[in-house]
Order: C-alpha cells, then sequence, then structure tokens
C-alpha cells in the first residue's frame, strides 16, 4: 500500500512567494484545501480570496494529471462554530451535506471534517458546548459517507482528530471507523502557549516521544500526559483505528514560549506575542535559519524526545528540523502507518527541504 504523503495548504498561504508548480515534484499523494466552512444558509463556502481560487483551479487541474488527490478540508478552529451551528438545524444539515457533495463533482477527490473538538470543554471559549456534539459529528461524517458511496467514482473521507487523548475521548470511534478512510492526527501543538488550560511549564510542541509525564488541566484538574507522536498513536490504535489508516501530523512551523530557560522550566504567559517579535507565538523555518545563521540561539535537542529546540534571548523556540522529520519518517515506517501530513506546505523553506525528506523517506 501506498503510504500518504498529504500536502495542507491554508488560504492566505498562496500568494507569489509559494511555488505551487513546484511542490507536485516531491511525491504528494494528497493535497488538502483549508478551510471550508456553512454559510448561514448552511452552504459551504471557502475561505479563498477570488485570486486564490483561480490558483486553486490550477493545483485542481494540475493535479488531475499528476494523480494527486485534492481533498478540501471543512472546519479548523475558527470555523466549527459556523459548522456546529448548521448540524443543529435540519435543513441547513441537508444542506451542509448536499454542498459538500457538489463540490465533489467540481474536481474533489475527497473531503476532510476538521470538528475542533466534539464537546470539549476548551472550546466553550469560542461556542456553548453541550453534549450533543459528539453525536452530531457522527452523524455528519455519516450522512458524507453515505452521499459518497452513492457517487459512480471513487472519493476519499477523513476526520482530522485532535492529537491528547483528554480530546480524543470525545469521539464516536465505532463510527468514525467504519465511515473514514483515513485519521489525519493532529501529533502537533502538544505545548501551546496561548492555550488557557496548559501548565505554566515548556513542553515541546511537537516531540516523537514523550517522558510519561503529566500536567494538569486547570479548569476540571483533570491529568492529561504531556503528549507526543507515539502516545497519540497509541491511543488510536487503542481505540480501534487500524494502523495504515493513521496519518501522522508534521508541522514546518514552531512555537514560542516566552521567557523561559528551557524544557520542563516556567514561560511567561500573557505577554503580548507581538512586543517580543513573534506574532501568534509562531516560528518558521527563516526564523530558525536567520537565528543559526547569526549565531543568535543556543541550539540543543532532546534526545529522548526527538525534538530540538533553540534558546534565543529570553525565549525558548520549539520546532522540527531534518533530523526530527527523518525520525518521524522513520516511525511511520516502521510502525506501518497510514502516512504523513504536513501543516502547512508553503512554510516549508524555499527548496522545500523538509519536503524533500518526506520524500526521500517515505516507505
Amino acid at each position: 500500500m501506498v503510504k500518504i504523503n498529504a500536502a495542507y495548504l491554508f488560504s492566505g498561504h498562496l500568494n507569489g512567494q509559494f511555488n505551487w508548480q513546484e511542490m507536485f515534484n516531491h511525491r504528494l499523494t494528497h493535497i488538502i484545501l483549508c478551510f471550508y466552512f456553512p454559510d448561514e444558509d448552511g452552504r459551504i463556502v471557502s475561505t479563498f480570496t477570488d485570486e486564490e481560487s483561480l490558483i486553486l483551479e490550477a493545483i485542481k487541474s494540475k493535479a488531475k494529471q499528476k494523480g494527486v488527490n485534492v481533498l478540501f478540508c471543512i472546519g479548523g478552529i475558527k470555523h466549527t462554530p459556523y459548522l456546529i451551528k448548521a448540524m443543529r438545524d435540519e435543513q441547513k444539515f441537508k444542506n451542509v451535506v448536499d454542498s459538500s457533495l457538489a463540490l465533489l463533482n467540481d474536481g474533489f477527490s475527497g473531503v476532510v471534517v476538521d470538528w475542533e473538538f466534539p464537546g470539549f470543554y476548551w472550546v466553550s471559549q469560542r461556542h456553548e458546548v453541550v453534549e450533543d456534539e459528539v453525536s452530531l459529528h457522527s452523524q455528519f461524517v455519516q450522512a458524507l459517507r453515505h452521499g459518497i458511496d452513492s457517487l459512480e467514482y471513487d472519493v476519499e473521507l477523513a476526520v482530522a482528530v485532535h492529537n491528547i487523548p483528554c480530546h480524543g475521548t470525545n469521539y464516536d470511534f465505532d463510527t468514525l471507523v467504519e465511515c473514514c478512510d483515513f485519521f489525519n492526527v493532529m501529533t502537533l501543538e502538544y505545548s501551546n502557549p496561548y492555550i488557557h488550560f496548559w501548565g505554566s511549564d515548556a513542553w515541546h510542541h511537537c516531540p516523537l516521544y514523550d517522558n510519561g509525564e503529566s500536567f494538569i488541566c486547570s479548569e476540571n484538574a483533570m491529568p492529561a500526559p504531556m503528549g507526543s507522536v507515539e502516545s497519540s498513536v497509541n491511543y488510536y490504535l487503542g481505540m480501534g483505528v487500524e494502523e495504515n489508516k493513521i496519518v501522522i501530523s508534521i508541522p514546518f512551523y514552531g512555537r514560542v514560549f516566552p521567557f523561559c530557560k528551557g524544557i520542563g522550566l516556567p514561560f511567561e504567559k500573557g505577554v503580548d506575542a507581538e512586543s517580543i517579535g513573534y506574532p501568534d507565538y509562531v516560528c518558521t523555518y527563516k526564523t530558525i535559519e536567520e537565528i543559526r545563521k547569526n549565531g543568535n540561539g543556543v541550539f540543543c535537542r532532546d534526545d529522548e524526545a526527538e525534538a530540538p529546540y533553540v534558546l534565543t534571548g529570553d525565549h525558548l523556540l520549539s520546532f522540527d528540523d531534518e533530523a526530527s522529520i527523518l525520525e518521524k519518517v522513520k516511525y511511520v515506517n516502521e510502525r506501518n502507518l497510514g502516512g504523513v501530513a504536513t501543516w502547512s506546505l508553503p512554510l516549508d523553506s524555499e527548496d522545500f527541504v523538509f519536503t524533500k525528506v518526506i520524500m526521500n523517506n517515505l516507505s
């Protein structure tokens, strides 16, 4: 079985600086376009501008020539509330399903449902959380599966699921396992400087392994694992997901922990990210390479976690590099997982350094 080598493309990233034609030279199997969501009537619309939409049509045409599947992704953290609202109205629910199926007739090879996250309490920052979300999520996936099975051609149905088991328990696994072709496990954001329930000690953004320690979710006093790719994979295997249906995520960006001296040490919460020069607490490949070139940081590696980080100024930057990505690809091969998905391809270097590591080593 050919492993999935998927690349996410987000609205806002398709600009003149991204050489989208070049991405077809790196053995991609899937391109996933983000994001799509229901409008007030429940009709699926996208976040892409008119200019970006023209590029997307060219990408879809090229992908068809190359045999690359192009999927659209419904939801995302900012747009899940629109999806939930539509799901609670019978006619809008039908409109969401029907307009999704219509997109599949417009050159798409499949759909990814990225509902973040069914019934999980911390999303209460963005919408009312009630217990019906898990059921609504599975009903939506079932409806899509039923519609897809009625089509006269093959398309894929996938779900994006969260990394940490205390999130993952809010899925109807029996339904998802039956309906979905693959699970994109979002094996990133294991530690995040602005999510309110994370502790105040830094942990890696995207480690392959963890040390078995836990933190306490401040709002409900429930212990949760620090998390790693391996702990997420083991969790979903334990919930009945087949190994060849598990696709892990590899981020092409990192996270910044303000005023922090090391992994496992405190960082300062509530710092204005703009004021320290890292909007949204994000660092990119370009950021890391500039620090390396200028000698402005102390580069470190956690050998147990297979995760690099750099201490620069007063801050800790956690990220992936070629070596850590290679270890993840080896892990996917060794455990016979379904493949990898990168977030997001335009954040790679201009000569696709990270993408080449994946291309050259994924079985």
